[in-house]
């Protein structure tokens, strides 16, 4: 239990949602998705990493990169907003998807510094840090993975519970 931070009213959070049932369908498409989103970021980075380290058809290779890394933005950004707006109480649902958004601004921040920094370090490392960034990107799997399944255990039962007749649908016993 919580309280809201406007009315003081309680609330029930149910998978970090307030106010409502949380859509259980969407859930299920924001983990699909972004699964798919990670996976493909996973394969541009190692590709961006192939691209540094190849003798030939770098270009190939970084267009191709980058091609993929699109597919991977695609995949994410629609479901993030909307999942976003979905768990949000309506009344903070602007506050939640604009804190929500800062996830690319601060990667816009951090990254130039970051990959700054790894390019002034010795090669091996700088080859290495596309590696480890597609590495933990099969992290994020994991986790959704791991959420998917939370999720189903949690929509089953539900699902699986029968309502009683109501008086006007009971069987008639005779």
């Amino acid at each position: 239990m919580g309280a809201d931070l406007y009315s003081g009213k309680p609330t029930v959070y149910n998978l970090h949602c307030t106010h409502h049932k949380y859509n259980s369908t969407l859930l299920y498409e924001f983990c699909t998705s972004n699964m798919f989103a990670l996976v493909f970021w996973a394969m541009g980075f190692a590709l961006v990493w192939l691209t540094g380290t190849a003798t030939v058809v770098q270009f190939a290779l970084g267009v191709t990169a980058l091609f993929i890394m699109a597919l991977a933005s695609v995949a994410y950004k629609p479901f993030a907003a909307a999942i976003v707006a979905e768990l949000a109480p309506s009344s903070l649902r602007g506050a939640y998807i604009a804190i929500s958004s800062q996830c690319w601004t601060i990667g816009y921040f951090i990254g130039p510094t970051l990959g700054g920094w790894a390019m002034d370090q010795s090669i091996t490392l700088a080859h290495r840090s596309w590696l480890v960034a597609a590495a933990t990107t099969f992290l994020g799997v994991i986790v959704l993975t791991a959420f998917d399944r939370v999720q189903t255990l949690a929509v089953a039962p539900a699902a699986s519970v029968k309502k009683p007749l109501s008086t006007s649908q009971a069987p008639i016993v005779g």
